[in-house]
């Protein structure tokens, strides 16, 4: 929605309280649009408030606050984490070192040549990355990347 403030040239009544507005008063002018992608349907609503009325009340702050009032904000950018404790950290950053580690020597062991490899190693630093899926599960869940 777009809000300006203007002069009203043209008759009008108040969104906010119902009462007319005179010509030539300031207004406060609130212009919402909707675009409806399937049919290109554009269409447009403008709405005109008292900048203050006669009982001295801003129309149209009151407005917005009863729309704040009934449409909370709420943020929608991101991931929404919850803070595990500080146990729960320590665990988990433990577990993703213990993970590193056993990368090192896996990536270490796949490097060697094919008939100096020791397949039981690889083996046993798989069945230890399996063991490291298990243990991290349940202290925030298992990352994208493994």
């Amino acid at each position: 929605m777009h809000i300006w403030i203007s002069v009203l040239r043209k008759s009008a009544y108040c969104a906010g309280c119902g009462e007319p507005i005179a010509l030539g008063e300031s207004v406060v002018r609130g212009k919402s649009w909707r675009i409806e992608d399937e049919g290109k349907k554009v269409w447009s609503a403008t709405k005109v408030w008292h900048t203050k009325n006669r009982h001295g009340l801003c129309c149209w702050l009151e407005e917005g606050l009863l729309q704040l009032e009934k449409n909370p904000w709420t943020e929608t950018r991101g991931r929404k984490r919850t803070a595990p404790s500080d146990a729960d950290r320590a665990k988990r950053v433990a577990i993703l070192k213990k993970r590193g580690s056993i990368m090192q020597r896996l990536k270490r062991a796949a490097a060697v040549p094919l008939i100096h490899r020791d397949y039981e190693q690889i083996i046993t630093l798989g069945a230890q990355l399996e063991r490291c899926k298990e243990e991290i599960a349940p202290l925030g869940g298992i990352p994208s990347k493994w």
